[in-house]
């Protein structure tokens, strides 16, 4: 879709149909019962409900056929291979043999996002990038407000930060 609004819409409903399809068939629902002696929300599990209407294979096949496609381009281009998300490559711009199939619109093609002349990866969803001079956060369970806080001397295994992750609180 070459209008950017339809492409959004698309792609919306690509990822919501991915995620019916996907949907555990087992309901779980909790009911609130009143406060603790701390004065807490209490919760009772309702029994679980079963939903017919989904069908997980359409879901098994999506995912096996991305894992093909995410493999095979890593095996093309495994001397380059740094890192690989759900939805994105990151490689090694010296070793990189052209191999792949990028295209920041067409369905099933790699999108180019950035180059960045220094990165540092801890783990899944958690790495910093040097781009434009400009240190880029992806970090996985920290919230935005703290992102300036990490650096490439600081953003090490175990670092902490106070207040640094956001938890569920009722």
């Amino acid at each position: 879709e070459k209008n950017s609004y339809m492409y959004l819409v698309s792609k919306l409903r690509l990822n919501s149909l991915y995620g019916k399809f996907g949907t555990r068939p087992e309901r779980f629902s909790y009911i609130s019962c009143g406060l603790d002696e701390n004065n807490k929300i209490k919760f009772e599990l309702e029994p679980s409900t079963t939903k017919s209407k989904y069908y997980l294979p359409i879901a098994i096949f999506i995912t096996a056929y991305a894992r093909e496609i995410l493999i095979t381009n890593l095996q093309y281009e495994r001397e380059a291979f740094i890192y690989a998300d759900t939805d994105s490559l990151h490689l090694l711009k010296s070793k990189y043999k052209n191999s792949l199939k990028v295209d920041n619109k067409k369905l099933g093609f790699w999108k180019f996002e950035s180059e960045s002349k220094k990165s540092l990866y801890l783990a899944n969803k958690q790495y910093i990038k040097l781009i434009n001079d400009k240190i880029q956060h992806t970090i996985a369970s920290l919230n935005k407000e703290n992102h300036h806080l990490i650096n490439f001397d600081n953003f090490k295994k175990g670092f902490t930060i106070k207040n640094g992750k956001k938890m569920l609180k009722h």
